[in-house]
């Protein structure tokens, strides 16, 4: 499983990538005992939002149907759930059912885990705060001081301690988030959303002068010429990178994306389509299900 870095200007912290997993499935379990403890009508509901194209829609009130669907909630590789035609992920419904049910920690387990690879950031001035839930996880047992090992404790750091000391030493600089599975590092061109001035020439070195280069389908010429651009955007200093990725990270927060991790509607936030397991549940299930598809 992958690690997760916390990285300011100034240095780095780092999350042991068996703690990432951890607090995955702490929220998938939480949203599996939902499933369980919601009874019949609630598999019923769930059941009905299955597509028929759906390799579980045939088998859903079989025995063991529901235990297969249990498994598979959280997965939307095809939709599991469609309302009117309008797929419905149950990874945010998943996670927005611990956002609801937990405390202050496993809402930090959720977007931790959920938006690191979107790069979630923390401004300078919130550093101790985040800290603080950390300490706070850590104390309740939500978070993990050191990993187990072949099922009994060890004294390996899960890294948690380190990053909320990392968070105290200074409040003057934002820490944002990244993930060694994404793919995607901070900073980089594409989180910035930088580009190299109009008119420079985006072939790569190596192909100058190789005449395959001009039978290129435009995908795959594309591709190298990103590969250019991040390459020039190294380029600059390692200060300014972080300028324009930050810039890059606030305007994607603020279009809507709501990557700050920070106290203002710390207890409200919720995933994409806002709905959860609860949602469901309730007697005005279809109500809230469709207010929700419509930006209520």
């Amino acid at each position: 499983m992958s690690r997760i870095y916390f990285t300011a200007p100034a240095g780095r912290a780092e999350l042991h990538g068996s703690e990432n997993a951890h607090l995955g499935l702490l929220c998938q379990r939480i949203a599996d005992d939902v499933l369980v403890s919601g009874g019949p009508e609630l598999s019923e509901r769930l059941r009905s939002l299955i597509p028929p194209d759906h390799y579980l829609y045939r088998d859903a009130g079989r025995p063991g149907g529901f235990s297969a669907f249990r498994a598979c909630f959280g997965r939307d590789d095809p939709p599991l759930l469609v309302y009117n035609g309008s797929p419905l992920s149950t990874f945010e419904m998943a996670f927005n059912t611990a956002l609801h049910l937990g405390s202050d920690a496993v809402r930090l387990a959720a977007r931790v885990y959920a938006q690191s690879e979107l790069h979630a950031f923390v401004e300078g001035g919130n550093r101790a705060w985040l800290a603080g839930l950390i300490d706070a996880g850590l104390a309740e047992g939500v978070l993990r001081r050191t990993l187990p090992w072949r099922g009994q404790p060890s004294q390996y750091p899960s890294g948690w301690e380190k990053v909320a000391s990392f968070l105290r030493e200074r409040d003057n600089e934002p820490v944002v988030l990244s993930s060694t599975l994404a793919g995607s590092w901070f900073p980089s061109a594409v989180v910035a959303g930088w580009r190299p001035p109009a008119g420079t020439d985006l072939m790569p070195a190596s192909w100058r002068g190789d005449p395959e280069w001009d039978e290129l389908d435009d995908d795959d010429r594309a591709e190298y010429e990103e590969m250019t651009i991040e390459e020039l955007f190294d380029e600059l200093t390692a200060a300014e990178q972080h300028r324009l990725g930050m810039q890059g990270l606030r305007r994607r927060s603020d279009g809507g994306m709501l990557l700050e991790l920070k106290p203002a509607g710390w207890e409200r936030y919720r995933f994409g389509h806002c709905l959860s397991l609860l949602d469901v549940a309730a007697a005005d299930w279809r109500e809230r299900i469709e207010a929700r598809l419509n930006g209520a």
